[in-house]
């Protein structure tokens, strides 16, 4: 009898998420509700795979979460946070970077807990006007960075932009002669380029920006060093600084803290500032009475000699956890004899009822054979393309009992057992390798390689790439 059995997880990818929801949440539970979770999802799927299904692993007392206000980031050692496209493949994510799951804090679901009676619509930079709506930012063709439009410059025969300080060195380095625009490549001088925007104009639009928020400490020895798991503010670039102050407010509390603490605007790190041209000796500027935010700037709490710890509670998931590389040929058996809902387009037709009814489908053995042969699906193929799935699989050398393939229990306690007696083996790709072979002559193992072959048994060191295995009932000779 010959079984091809699929590799079970082969195709799945094991997630570590960390997931920190808004400040509101936090102080309605009264406890951190930083929780890690292993979320399971399909290797060839997409970050939006990985939230929806994070989503539905959700308690109910996260029930009232919103979709669009969680953000999938990879974070570097409390700092560094890189908001990830839901659209970006897994296979494009570098997965050695944490992955932060984030409840954006919205300046509405603070406000009960706040105290508000100094903010305005105008100090909190809602948009009143039609000029003030929450448009995509605007990047320097040359830097590539997302810049305020007063500081940006415009080719008006082509609408190409560059950022003044761009255009500044591109003069220097041409010495005031003429240069190719970047975008039309057509010979221009600097005058060339227009001001988008006049500083100070109406005509700026007040952005949003989704703020990344650090903690930071400094340790006896007077070094700077973050701490805890970040959280995300989405604000407007032009921010009355009281009002982030009070949103500051309500996420120390959730620290349970009373210590003092300064904000301050940092870059990506939270260690060198996000403002000033003095990076190399200021950590930081204190925000002002009006702060301006563009993407790349994070504000940073900083605490003074403050030991604070955030507790990271442990979903269940966790603690189930399996190496998806290493797969028993019990995994695949068990696979390969899961029942199958036939509904649909796939229903089953009933010769009763001379039409299709949706039915459970199961794969069962009624008589077991002498030689049972197992061929493991090792080639993946989805979308025109192929592959070859490197699982590693443990399979036994004797006493091998597919019981599970019973047509019921009673028949499991007759189910016989089997003894490996050969074994091909296939190292490559789908559209190149080389097979070698393993056989059992005279209680003896022989490896088999081309026209060389040597005493060897087969053993965990050298049967990866096992793909055929051939078994006989225990006693046949």
């Amino acid at each position: 009898m010959f079984l091809s059995l699929p590799i079970p997880y082969a195709m799945e990818r094991d997630i570590v998420l960390t997931w920190v929801p808004s400040t509101e949440l936090l102080l309605l539970q009264g406890t951190p509700s930083i929780k890690r979770y292993s979320v399971l999802v399909n290797k060839d799927g997409s970050l939006k795979d990985v939230k929806d299904k994070f989503l539905k692993m959700l308690t109910t007392d996260d029930s009232s979460i919103i979709s669009q206000n969680v953000v999938l980031a990879q974070v570097i050692n409390g700092g560094n946070v890189n908001i990830l496209d839901e659209r970006t493949l897994l296979s494009y994510v570098n997965f050695k970077k944490d992955l932060y799951a984030i409840e954006v804090v919205q300046p509405s679901s603070c406000t009960k807990y706040l105290d508000c009676d100094n903010v305005t619509n105008e100090s909190i930079g809602k948009p009143d006007t039609k000029s003030e709506v929450a448009l995509s930012w605007h990047v320097c063709s040359i830097c590539l960075e997302e810049v305020f439009d007063e500081h940006l410059t415009i080719h008006p025969p082509c609408g190409g932009m560059i950022c003044s300080s761009c255009l500044e060195v591109t003069v220097q380095y041409y010495q005031n002669e003429n240069f190719a625009c970047p975008i039309c490549n057509h010979q221009i001088v600097s005058n060339d380029y227009k001001q988008f925007v006049e500083p100070g104009s109406n005509d700026a639009i007040n952005r949003k920006v989704l703020v990344p928020v650090l903690f930071r400490r400094k340790l006896d020895n007077m070094k700077l060093e973050l701490f805890g798991h970040p959280t995300i503010f989405s604000l407007y670039s032009q921010t009355d600084s009281n009002f982030i102050g009070n949103l500051v407010q309500s996420v120390v509390l959730s620290l349970n803290s009373s210590s003092n603490f300064d904000i301050v605007i940092t870059d990506a790190a939270g260690i060198r500032c996000g403002l000033c041209e003095q990076r190399d000796t200021c950590t930081g500027c204190l925000i002002s009475d009006s702060v301006k935010l563009k993407p790349g700037n994070c504000l940073t709490i900083h605490f003074n000699h403050e030991n604070i710890d955030q507790i990271v509670q442990m979903d269940k998931s966790m603690s189930q956890r399996r190496n998806l590389n290493f797969v028993t040929l019990d995994d695949c058996v068990a696979k390969f004899s899961e029942i199958e809902y036939l509904t649909c387009d796939c229903a089953w037709y009933c010769p009763q009822c001379k039409c299709n009814q949706p039915a459970a489908k199961r794969m069962t053995v009624s008589r077991w054979p002498i030689v049972l042969i197992v061929h493991l699906k090792r080639f993946h193929y989805k979308d025109g393309k192929g592959c070859k799935l490197q699982s590693l699989i443990d399979f036994p050398l004797s006493k091998f009992m597919p019981s599970v393939l019973c047509t019921n229990k009673t028949e499991q306690s007759s189910c016989p057992e089997y003894e490996l007696y050969a074994c091909i083996c296939h190292s490559g790709t789908l559209n190149e390798g080389h097979y070698t072979s393993f056989a059992k002559h005279e209680d003896k193992w022989y490896y088999f390689n081309d026209d060389i072959y040597t005493q060897l048994e087969p053993s965990e060191s050298n049967r990866d790439g096992v793909y055929v295995l051939f078994y006989k009932k225990a006693g046949f000779n």
